[in-house]
């Protein structure tokens, strides 16, 4: 698959992401007027459209793809994952926005760093994408890519960038997602 293929595959699967984002939080929510789910939808637009922009379309094809040598439990895991740690919390945040009238026991301040803090979370995973060519979403060693360790940026600073990446004190609860 050619590199400008890659590309606009990955865009599209973003954008159909993006309105599976925008589906969890709004259905539930029974309501468009909520302001915040918006900016979390505009924050993941531009998360996506900075990985087409400044990572390997190679590395882009092949996190969209089973690979190869991957273990076979893998792909149910990976799915279990993003069930339970993306797409439940928004459907939830959805949820106390129906049945509390958006009301939040957190105040703005707390939520606005608990934002700084996601997108700083992301921001380093997209860091670690860009240093690390071998970032497939399922692991595995890729001899035939000369697989080697890599130490240079946010490795440098820390082994397991995922653990890392994934504190978003905004998954805490359904409440404090948004």
């Amino acid at each position: 698959m050619s590199g400008a293929t890659s590309m606009v595959r990955h865009i599209v699967s973003s954008v159909l992401l993006l309105a599976l984002f925008g589906a969890c939080l709004f259905v539930p929510a029974g309501t468009l007027d909520w302001p915040m789910a918006w900016v979390v939808l505009a924050t993941f637009g531009v998360l996506a459209g900075a990985a087409v922009a400044f990572l390997d379309p190679e590395l882009l094809r092949q996190r969209e793809a089973i690979e190869r040598g991957s273990k076979p439990w893998d792909p149910p895991l990976a799915m279990g994952g993003f069930v339970f740690l993306i797409a439940l919390p928004l459907v939830f945040s959805g949820w106390d926005v129906r049945y509390t009238g958006g009301v939040s026991p957190i105040g703005p301040i707390a939520r606005s760093v608990a934002f700084v803090l996601f997108v700083a979370g992301q921001a380093f995973g997209l860091w670690a994408m860009r240093v690390n060519r071998f970032f497939a979403t399922f692991v595995r060693i890729e001899h035939e890519r000369g697989f080697r360790v890599v130490t240079g940026g946010p490795y440098a600073i820390v082994r397991r960038h995922r653990a890392v990446k994934r504190f978003e004190p905004t998954r805490r609860s359904s409440r404090s997602t948004l």
